[in-house]
């Protein structure tokens, strides 16, 4: 069996909210999912592995976090913090597809998504690939990182590139040159 790391929350501003907040139905979930917000950035603690109950409440938590957290108009950044394992059943994986598909089909104000793992962890490269499919099929930047620090930093400016070009397109700023 592979070393498992300890488990390391992300610090975040707006409290956390925790898949293993919402009420139970049907089978457990395996793997949790945990969420923040902290200025224009919504952290997610991915500790797997998950079954399809895992990735229902999810979407579940999605859903709590874009009305808890996002601004309408504004262009916000995400970051997944990978623990343990980021292996997903196949059925949980469409269930995350088709979650994502709902949200992500339609205009969206999210300008990027930055994973953070270390790349041994189980199932990461596997996942990976599937992840990066889909990301691209909608035209979502995704970008991986071993420290949370990285992927902080890269998610802002993808945000704030976001921002600037939409406030230039407008007139509300001056264009460089």
């Amino acid at each position: 069996m592979p070393h498992r790391s300890p488990y390391v929350p992300t610090p975040v501003s707006d409290g956390v909210m925790s898949t293993h907040d919402l009420p139970a139905g049907g089978f457990a979930p395996h793997g949790e999912f945990r969420v923040g917000w902290r200025d224009g950035v919504v952290w997610w603690d991915a500790i797997g592995p998950f079954n399809l109950e895992a990735l229902q409440r999810y979407d579940r938590m999605r859903a709590l976090a874009r009305q808890r957290w996002l601004v309408k108009g504004r262009w916000f950044g995400g970051v997944v913090h990978w623990h343990h394992s980021a292996l997903m059943s196949p059925e949980a994986f469409e269930a995350y597809t088709q979650g994502f598909i709902a949200v992500y089909s339609r205009p969206h104000r999210l300008a990027a998504v930055a994973w953070v793992a270390d790349p041994e962890l189980e199932g990461m490269r596997f996942m990976r690939r599937r992840f990066a499919s889909l990301f691209e099929q909608y035209h979502l930047l995704m970008q991986e990182f071993e420290h949370p620090h990285e992927a902080d930093a890269w998610v802002r400016a993808q945000r704030d590139a976001r921002e600037r070009a939409e406030a230039a397109a407008a007139g509300d700023e001056p264009t460089p040159g």
